[in-house]
């Protein structure tokens, strides 16, 4: 790795934290000293050197954790709580012709009109499962979480914290997710790539039979990524 790549990415990395709301030097030294993760989108984005549409700074972590960083940086008044959404997702388990897993019909019918209304929900669960049909999470990393919690920065850039059992280890979550890229993470110092060279040319791979949503592999897809079953 050169040293203008790693001054680039040094660069890259400072400056999307700070769209975040986040000092960075601060911020980095905190997450160092934790066995927080970031991953996902904000993680591809800094070593790919691109900019994706509506990406979120996802933060895996262990409840000790969580309310460390949020009490220490998410404490200006630029930050608000998000309300979990009250729609639920639908979930989607078919597999599409082009993609490892894709777009299955919407199996829902009219006769749900005439089902009684569900009884107020905590709004912390609603917010976990949202996160785990949107995010494509399924078992066994699904029962891993514990509890989501977001903010946005100035009403637009979302920071998310998933928080995880104290009894997994952040990495081994991690290792579980459905896209192989999409295991990128960064430990406040360096970058774990699982798969590198892969990675850097934008091809991941999924699990034979793993579901995914097809709103996943679309923003994927939109992106310039390619996803492949694996032998």
């Amino acid at each position: 790795m050169s040293v203008s790549y790693v001054k680039i990415v040094k660069q890259q990395l400072h400056r999307r934290l700070r769209e975040f709301g986040l000092e960075p030097k601060a911020f980095l030294a905190d997450l160092s000293s934790t066995d927080a993760r970031i991953t996902g989108s904000f993680a591809l984005q800094i070593i790919l050197g691109e900019t994706f549409a509506d990406s979120d700074l996802d933060i895996f972590c262990h409840a000790k954790d969580y309310i460390r960083l949020h009490n220490t940086h998410i404490t200006s008044k630029h930050f608000k709580w998000v309300a979990p959404p009250k729609k639920p997702i639908v979930e989607v388990d078919e597999v599409d012709e082009e993609c490892p897993n894709g777009p299955a019909d919407d199996k829902s019918n009219d006769e749900s009109k005439d089902e009684p209304k569900d009884e107020p929900k905590d709004e912390s669960k609603d917010d976990l499962e949202n996160y785990k049909a949107q995010e494509g999470i399924v078992e066994p990393s699904l029962a891993d979480i514990v509890k989501v919690e977001s903010y946005t920065y100035q009403g637009t850039k979302k920071v998310q914290f998933v928080i995880i059992k104290d009894s997994v280890p952040i990495m081994e979550h991690i290792d579980k997710f459905d896209i192989s890229f999409c295991k990128v993470s960064f430990d406040g110092k360096k970058f774990n790539v699982p798969n590198s060279k892969n990675t850097m040319q934008k091809i991941g791979f999924a699990p034979v039979g793993l579901p995914l949503r097809p709103e996943r592999l679309a923003k994927y897809k939109a992106r310039g990524f390619k996803i492949y079953q694996e032998l």
